[in-house]
């Protein structure tokens, strides 16, 4: 049993769990599911997760709930969640009549014949489109999350008012073994939230969060060698309303950069996409400088956002992808 202090901890933490897990409706592989160039191949993101940071500095991640078995009369979904230090198991059941309150354990047997049984946190009933859900929340031990990435789905059970309802497992068997991966991988990762303009972004390992002098300058990493990433937001002007980066040009750029430092050379220009939003990448030379960067413009509501990424000449190859990865992680919130 849960301690009285330890129950009221994971009770509060619930309380996210649940509001944000009513956001995520168990669907088919149809729905959430693409196919490959193959078309009997079905590639399933398992970690599309989604963190919610609380006022209290505690931050939840909720991972994408999935479908692992139903019958006649409903549906049921599983997924991870997190708060940073505890895990736990998210159940979603989309019932096609009138749902049955969770009223017991969560039982899960693998495909290894073990057998594991969650203790309930905390339950709730809700609405999900047209659809009665019931919604528990079960706790994670490290033993038991040893055996769950040992091993795929067989069968679930769980108490359904006063029946115990067991299924076979027959669909995203993986999906367990797969978050919990994906959430102890991720959890090595440092990221920067910024408070002031609700984005995301990942610190590549070797940075390090620093002071920036710049007023526009959000946030500022920084190498030992010298090589930086900055994230530069400044009031989008009146006359930018009216044009989106996809029209910017390298001749542009290039002209505007001059101005100040005559030898500088852009050496790549590219319209991308960056969290959905329209942007324009270059990558240019300052010989003066001896250094190479990467930087890429884009709009965002009524702000301007400039991504520098810069590093000697010699060594920019080894830190492209690097920059690439960092502002491809970039996510808002």
């Amino acid at each position: 049993m849960l301690k009285p202090f330890v129950m009221k901890k994971y009770l509060e933490i619930f309380l996210v769990l649940f509001l944000l897990s009513s956001c995520v409706q168990p669907t088919s592989n149809s729905e959430k599911s693409e196919k490959s160039a193959n078309k009997n191949t079905v590639v399933i993101d398992y970690c599309d997760c989604q963190n919610i940071h609380r006022d209290d500095g505690t931050e939840i991640t909720q991972c994408l709930s999935l479908p692992v078995a139903s019958d006649s009369t409903l549906e049921f979904g599983l997924a991870i969640a997190s708060n940073g230090q505890d895990k736990f198991i998210t159940t979603t059941i989309r019932f096609f009549g009138n749902a049955k309150e969770i009223t017991g354990n969560l039982s899960i047997r693998l495909k290894d014949n073990n057998l594991i049984t969650f203790e309930l946190v905390n339950k709730g009933l809700a609405y999900i489109g047209q659809n009665q859900v019931s919604q528990a929340v079960f706790a994670l031990n490290e033993n038991q999350i040893k055996k769950l990435k040992s091993s795929e789905l067989l069968t679930i059970s769980l108490k359904l008012d006063k029946l115990i309802h067991t299924l076979e497992c027959n669909e995203n068997i993986s999906i367990l073994k797969e978050q919990l991966s994906c959430l102890t991988k991720n959890e090595n990762v440092k990221r920067f939230h910024s408070q002031k303009y609700n984005y995301e972004m990942e610190i590549p390992e070797g940075f390090s969060e620093t002071q920036a002098t710049g007023k526009r300058i959000d946030l500022k990493l920084l190498a030992k060698d010298g090589s930086s990433i900055l994230v530069d937001v400044s009031d989008r002007l009146p006359e930018e309303y009216n044009i989106t980066a996809h029209d910017y040009t390298k001749e542009f750029l290039e002209n505007s950069y001059r101005q100040y430092t005559p030898d500088i050379r852009v050496t790549k220009a590219e319209k991308i996409y960056l969290d959905n939003n329209k942007a324009f990448l270059i990558n240019y030379v300052n010989p003066s400088s001896g250094l190479k960067a990467l930087e890429i413009y884009f709009y965002k509501g009524d702000k301007a956002y400039v991504l520098t990424a810069t590093t000697k000449i010699s060594q920019f190859p080894d830190y492209e992808n690097i920059f690439m990865e960092t502002y491809n992680s970039l996510k808002f919130k």
